[in-house]
């Protein structure tokens, strides 16, 4: 596809001056004039397009059949590719973060593999976002989980909502930062985000868990605003390096070898270098104007006061929920549990 529109572009370059000169100066200016048109409309729509982008998204899903990573396929798996029934309006010029399904049906095959392809940018790479399979009754046959890790530019773009996906489209130093972070906190690790809907103030925004000693998953609000979705998620991100001492915390807890303010102050403690390396990334997300009004977070984190004791006492205006009380009721159910035998 790709070639043809090349070709189609490198020929009507040369075909517009040999018609005027053919028609003579009675009708070429007019016969011109009418194909200038049609280079405006039909032309560009070939050459400047979502066309291309389809064809690129084409190519990338083959590269990931001959790698065998392609779910529901071989490598030696041959097919038909289609995009189905889209509007031509999807055939304008590409607009990103750009997404396209593509439909495959494998020779001898009844029924349909689909697979969503992202890219984020122009110069993104692609990424597979969803792959399932249909009957001919399009009833889902199975979905395929597509593989995530840690480390991998693509992993939080491909599970985010599709708000966030435009905010690290448009705040590119957010990205990086995000990147940055992950790398340096889950590398070798799978992560899946999580999320949940609720307009109970008083429930944290987000949270995370590690499941096993590779894994983490993180569990983030949906209804909020995407500058605030992402500063849940590069906070729980920076939060979790301090995990294992929250883990020695809880266990102490647990045995009763550490008074409940002592087990408050030290999850308050550990956590306040997170809240203030978010603090100093803050600038380089470069939020607008009416993005930072609308955050919820974001004057919060920017009031932070900048030594310990005074973060123990800070409360925002606006904010219900009470730390210090939330994680007192946390050590009492630590107290509850069974102690281990000694």
């Amino acid at each position: 596809m790709y070639t043809v529109s090349t070709n189609v572009a490198a020929g009507y370059a040369t075909f517009i001056p040999a018609v005027s000169n053919l028609m003579g100066s009675k009708y070429g200016a007019a016969v011109a004039r009418g194909l200038g048109d049609f280079e405006t409309n039909v032309l560009t729509s070939l050459t400047n397009s979502a066309l291309t982008e389809m064809s690129a998204a084409e190519k990338f899903l083959a590269e990931l059949k001959n790698d065998g990573r392609l779910p529901g396929a071989t490598e030696n798996s041959r097919g038909n590719v289609n995009t189905g029934n889209l509007p031509m309006t999807q055939f304008q010029e590409a607009k990103y973060p750009f997404s396209v399904t593509l439909h495959v049906i494998f020779s001898g095959d009844t029924f349909t593999n689909h697979y969503t392809l992202l890219r984020l940018s122009k110069a993104a790479d692609w990424q597979l976002q969803r792959a399932w399979r249909t009957d001919t009754q399009d009833h889902t046959l199975v979905e395929w989980p597509c593989p995530f890790y840690w480390g991998q530019d693509t992993n939080i773009v491909n599970m985010a909502s599709l708000q966030l996906r435009k905010f690290l489209v448009d705040h590119p130093g957010a990205t990086t930062s995000l990147s940055n972070a992950v790398l340096e906190a889950f590398a070798g690790r799978t992560v899946q985000l999580v999320y949940f809907h609720t307009d109970d103030e008083s429930i944290p925004r987000a949270s995370h868990q590690f499941p096993t000693e590779s894994s983490v998953v993180i569990f983030i609000r949906e209804n909020q605003e995407p500058c605030d979705e992402y500063i849940c998620l590069i906070y729980e991100v920076l939060n979790a390096e301090g995990d294992q001492r929250f883990a020695e915390l809880a266990k102490q807890a647990t045995a009763g070898t550490i008074s409940r303010t002592n087990f408050v102050r030290g999850i308050m403690r550990q956590e306040f270098p997170a809240v203030k390396r978010l603090q100093g990334l803050l600038d380089s997300f470069k939020l607008s104007e009416p993005e930072k009004s609308a955050s919820y977070f974001f004057s919060k984190i920017i009031r932070c006061p900048d030594d310990f004791e005074s973060y123990v006492t800070y409360r925002p205006p606006g904010v219900t929920r009470d730390q210090f009380k939330e994680y007192e009721r946390l050590y009492d159910s630590l107290q509850k549990k069974p102690r281990p035998p000694k």
